[in-house]
Parts: C-alpha cells; structure tokens; sequence
C-alpha cells in the first residue's frame, strides 16, 4: 500500500530511534548452483520465472536477487577435473556395479561442449562456488536459499551459514519416497 498525505504529497518516512532514515533490508536471494559452468540460461530461465511468480505473489514489494553459479567456472581447461568413460566389460559380461554416491555426471562447458566428472570432484568446486556466495553476501542480514541445480547426492555439501539454505533434489527425493514407503 502506498500512503499520500491529503495535500497530495507523499508523506516522510519515519525515522529510526537515532533519527536517521529508515534503512531497508537487502531482499532476500536464490543461488542457483550448476555442476558445469555458467551462463546456463536453460537453467536460470525458469529460477527466475519463479522469483517473478513469488515476488507477484507477495505484491510485488519482495524483489528476489537472483544468481547463477558453476562448478567450473574460472577452473581453466588443463584443469577440468573430467572422467574418462568407463571400460566397457568383456562380451557376454554383465558391467561392473556402480557405486551410487559417485556416478559420473555429465554436465556442459560454457561453449557447450559436454563433459563428463564425478561427483567427487565436483564437490569441492560446488562448496567453493557456495563459499564464496555466502562471502559475497557479507553481513547482510536477507536470507538466501541455495538450489544445486543436479539430481546428485552431493553429501559433502555444506551451507556455510545459517542465513543460507542448501535444497539438494536427490535428498529431496530420497526423504518424499521414504515417506511413502520405498525402500532400497
């Protein structure tokens, strides 16, 4: 709601108990983190669709900073931390098992060029993009929530603040098929 005084002025804001002007909060922010490297419009276009949604939502007045984060960025392409693909068994050979908490991920390089890494690897680049999110975010005092934007475990993980929220959509989906039952 916005208020005008009766003359048609709009009115003063109030003031803080030192009698200085009121100060706004930062809003509040989403971080959106990739396991390949950034820009990743297909994967930011619908973040910010739904930080548009919540701040029509909410009358408009919670404006959503948004970002986009990647495992390889800034990590040079002699240093691509990338997987081989696996050996493939002899004929008549069933595949050797995989282990599930570290399945190699295929994501895509800034130019498009698809690469393959393992979770593993990933991991400490994921938790350096986050770091360094949180650092950016400084003492502010808004909430941030962050989507890692890939179906892997990602256990290592960490939120390096209270004030940031890390969703990770395997948890996600492991907890909701717990609720309902399934088991491995």
């Amino acid at each position: 709601m916005h208020l005008v005084a009766f003359d048609g002025t709009a009115p003063p804001l109030p003031a803080t108990p030192r009698g200085g002007p009121l100060s706004r909060s930062p809003p509040p922010s989403v971080v959106g983190l990739v396991i390949g490297q950034t820009p990743r419009d297909d994967l930011a276009a619908p973040l910010r669709r739904a930080a548009a949604a919540g701040a029509a939502r909410s009358g408009g007045a919670a404006a959503i900073a948004l970002a986009v984060r990647g495992a390889l960025d800034g990590v040079c392409e002699g240093a691509l931390p990338l997987t081989p693909p696996p050996p493939q068994p002899p004929p008549g050979l069933p595949p050797s098992p995989v282990d599930a908490s570290d399945c190699p991920l295929i994501t895509r390089l800034n130019d498009g060029t698809p690469v393959t890494v393992h979770e593993a690897a990933l991991t400490p680049l994921l938790q350096r993009q986050l770091d360094a999110h949180a650092a950016a975010l400084g003492g502010r005092g808004a909430p941030c929530v962050a989507v890692l934007l890939c179906a892997g475990r990602f256990d290592g993980l960490r939120s390096p603040s209270e004030r940031i929220t890390l969703l990770r959509p395997f948890a996600a989906a492991a907890d909701a098929a717990a609720r309902r039952g399934v088991r491995d």
